[in-house]
């Protein structure tokens, strides 16, 4: 999986990335008379993501996240460092202010003003085209890493 956190704006980091840690739970689903239909809830395959200096917010908490637990291999560039929490205030029937009001940390850090950098640096050009560095470069450490899997299970039966 190539998970693209580039650009764009974050939101509330709190609970959309379990799919990605908690452990695999098997689904399974079956129609009388039909086989049995199992999904995964979990996702633990090799995975990259994809960060610049449009990455803010919440998507730098994720980041961070994927790089300390080594989740994922983070490629392209340092994010924004736009990392503190916001309140919402009404303005008329139409409108909404959003203005930044409590700083945060994670492991005791501040993200604001410093950003996440990527395990991997690999600078911007192309992106969003069929040239896209950084897209290039996580399609290669992807396939690098798929080719890792299957080298270890390979190793694991010829060992039995």
């Amino acid at each position: 999986l190539i998970l693209d956190l580039r650009d764009g704006y974050g939101g509330n980091p709190f609970g959309y990335t379990d799919v990605f840690y908690r452990p695999d739970v098997a689904w399974e689903q079956q129609l009388h008379g039909l086989v049995p239909n199992t999904r995964y809830t979990g996702y633990d395959k090799p995975m990259v993501a994809l960060i610049n200096g449009g990455s803010r917010s919440a998507k730098e908490f994720f980041t961070y996240q994927l790089k300390k637990t080594r989740r994922a291999t983070v490629v392209g560039t340092t994010t924004a460092g736009a990392f503190l929490g916001a309140g919402k205030f009404d303005i008329g029937a139409d409108g909404m202010l959003e203005l930044a009001i409590v700083g945060l940390r994670v492991d005791g850090k501040r993200l604001e003003g410093a950003g996440v950098t990527p395990d991997i640096e690999v600078p911007l050009s192309h992106a969003y085209t069929e040239r896209d560095t950084q897209l290039q470069r996580g399609q290669e450490i992807l396939i690098e890493e798929v080719q890792r899997k299957v080298d270890e299970l390979k190793a694991r039966n010829i060992n039995r």
